[in-house]
């Protein structure tokens, strides 16, 4: 506490100064993760056509066009805690990939762009909205591998958040950022690895959260101990840093076994953190079935957390592939560093889905989703949920008709929970060209 006390006054008396130095530390910061991940991809774009020029079979473009427009009614569209009113909207999707690869290596370009406004004279401006960018380049070696990606996202909170993501149902994120990782190794009985990624969150539209940055760089290696048992070993060091308080540092050690059996994979992990708040340790046991119709992976732990609190941890992942179909499961809970403050927090998330075909142009769809981020040294909740049932109809090759509702809620400690009830139509395509 005495930092962040010391840091306020110090921004209060340093004037625009101060935050003119934290903004262009952040912008230079994010320009070298975005440089280093662009430019690396586009200087070797050459050396991949050139060898694909040269024979290298496999060699190909792919792009991919997708439209996605829907018609929808929604009771509460910004997910308001204080309630909504009844409007009419529209939401097209526009998408685009770009993908070329040989045998030693890949590059891709994805992007999409949302339109989104009021109908029926419902008020509400029209708006471009959610620009989504991702740029990523790999390349195989004789035993290593690269791999970099750049990326640029905005996200709608009250409308587009995910059920795992708990900053809010107000205003605006845009999250910029990238990564790179580099193994060597990786058909020889030792490996190494390094890797480095940096994501910075920007909140506008009236979002609460402070803006904030996280870096992360680290170093990896495997041991082959027989064929059928590995050993890795990691080490992580983390700082996060929030525009309202001192930049977090956490240290991470990480070790694991894992054993390749007929049945399913058996695996031990060990992990140990090294928070401001203290030290956190966590041992998880998994073990993955096969089935003839699917896979079950299990997995239970024990976190000891920064209090000293021991807690129960683990997760259920359930897939089944059915005559016409699929049902798929999750079931989680675990002790980490939230997302959104880097404190301490238990997560619990529960996820059901079908996929059934009615017919050879009909198909359902159902999803059913909870989540829950609660505080371990205190009682801030936030609860999401979602669920809905689409109606798919193939109209004709690459064509889908769409009809359908969902329900979203969003609920924390100190605010009503939010609703929204909207029923759907929609048409969409997706198309590939190669040459």
């Amino acid at each position: 506490m005495r930092e962040r006390a010391d840091r306020t006054p110090g921004r209060a008396t340093a004037g625009t100064a101060g935050s003119q130095r934290g903004r262009i530390r952040r912008w230079l910061a994010q320009g070298v993760a975005l440089v280093a991940a662009v430019a690396l991809p586009a200087a070797l774009a050459a050396q991949q056509a050139a060898e694909a020029g040269a024979g290298d079979a496999g060699g190909g473009v792919r792009l991919t066009f997708g439209f996605d427009t829907r018609v929808e009614s929604h009771t509460n569209s910004g997910l308001a805690a204080s309630g909504g009113r009844d409007t009419r909207e529209y939401d097209s999707r526009l998408s685009f990939g770009f993908l070329t690869e040989t045998r030693t290596s890949r590059l891709a370009l994805d992007a999409a762009l949302r339109a989104r406004g009021n109908l029926g004279g419902d008020g509400g401006a029209n708006d471009v909205v959610n620009p989504d960018l991702t740029l990523s380049y790999a390349r195989q070696g004789a035993g290593s591998s690269l791999d970099t990606q750049a990326f640029l996202r905005e996200t709608d909170l009250g409308r587009d958040n995910t059920l795992e993501d708990f900053d809010g149902n107000q205003g605006t994120r845009r999250d910029t950022g990238g990564s790179i990782t580099l193994r060597w190794g990786d058909d020889a009985p030792v490996g190494f690895g390094v890797n480095a990624s940096y994501t910075d969150s920007n909140f506008s539209d009236g979002a609460g959260q402070p803006d904030r940055t996280r870096l992360r760089y680290g170093a990896t290696l495997r041991l082959d101990l027989t064929q059928a048992t590995r050993l890795t070993l990691g080490l992580t060091q983390s700082r996060f840093d929030a525009a309202d308080d001192s930049p977090r540092d956490t240290t991470t050690l990480d070790a694991g076994l894992a054993f390749d059996r007929p049945q399913g994979a058996l695996t031990l992990d060990l992990r140990l953190e090294d928070t401001p708040e203290g030290t956190r340790s966590s041992v998880t046991a998994g073990q993955t079935f096969e089935m003839p119709d699917g896979q079950l992976t299990a997995r239970l732990g024990l976190t000891r957390g920064t209090s000293g609190a021991t807690r129960v941890t683990g997760g259920l992942t359930y897939a089944h592939d059915l005559p016409r179909g699929q049902l798929t499961a999750d079931l989680a809970r675990d002790v980490t560093s939230g997302a959104e403050d880097d404190g301490e927090r238990r997560i619990t998330r529960a996820s059901l889905g079908l996929t059934q075909a009615l017919s050879p142009r009909t198909t359902l769809l159902l999803d059913l989703g909870l989540s829950e981020s609660r505080a371990t040294g205190g009682d801030a909740t936030t609860q999401n949920g979602n669920a809905s049932a689409t109606l798919r109809y193939d109209l004709a090759q690459d064509w889908n008709l769409d009809v359908g509702v969902s329900h979203r809620l969003r609920d924390t400690d100190t605010t009503d929970t939010a609703r929204d009830t909207s029923v759907f139509l929609g048409l969409s395509r997706n198309f590939e060209v190669r040459y």
